[in-house]
């Protein structure tokens, strides 16, 4: 989801707006570690006791953990970082290490469901058309956190949306997609054709 090609906040949102949750990753993917600007800039923050590879990816499978995109004017050493988050019935409450310059909390759709200025401590309630509320912590040096959403859940308890496949609209693009292929490959087999055709009359024009 943070990546250096692009921090993907529209699809993530899209993601979870569906019903899938859907955990923040975030990193570097760079080919060039000596290249200090493009290493360590971003990275996922796991919630485990231990440093144990099996507790990791059970953290990050559960969404215990949160994205960071680190400023390039940050310390490496005072990276603002997640004290605790509570849920109480509705209310989630965030308590950061250090105070934000903005706080955003979004829902459904991507909706911008409150904002708030220059606080490390926030609360929020949710109502039953949020379906979800995550926060994004952003800070002077050009750091931003992105914390994995809370779920509104119904006391039936969550449900996996069941995906609906459109047979008619599968085929239709199947049948588009082979006939544009179709069509491309003729055309390259003429120009190719079409370039090869003079050569060979030269030749042959030289033989005789």
């Amino acid at each position: 989801m943070l990546n250096p090609a692009a921090i993907s906040t529209y699809e993530w949102d899209v993601a979870l707006s569906s019903g899938k949750k859907v955990s923040v990753v975030g990193n570097d993917d760079t080919h060039n570690v000596l290249n200090k600007n493009t290493l360590g800039r971003m990275c996922t923050f796991v919630n485990v006791a231990q440093n144990d590879r099996k507790e990791v990816l059970e953290s990050l499978k559960s969404g215990q953990g949160y994205g960071v995109v680190v400023g390039e004017s940050q310390d490496m050493d005072s990276i603002p970082f997640l004290n605790r988050l509570t849920v109480d019935g509705r209310t989630m409450t965030v308590f950061m290490s250090q105070p934000a310059d903005e706080v955003e909390i979004k829902g459904q759709n991507g909706k911008l469901l409150a904002i708030f200025m220059n606080t490390e401590k926030v609360s929020y309630r949710l109502n039953k058309s949020d379906h979800y509320a995550r926060a994004t912590f952003k800070y002077k040096k050009g750091t931003i956190i992105y914390l994995n959403p809370v779920f509104f859940t119904p006391a039936t308890g969550y449900r996996e949306p069941v995906v609906f496949e459109n047979k008619s609209e599968t085929i239709l693009f199947s049948f588009l997609g082979v006939g544009i292929y179709i069509i491309w490959f003729s055309w390259v087999l003429r120009f190719l054709t079409m370039r090869l055709t003079p050569f060979v009359e030269r030749t042959l024009a030289g033989v005789h």
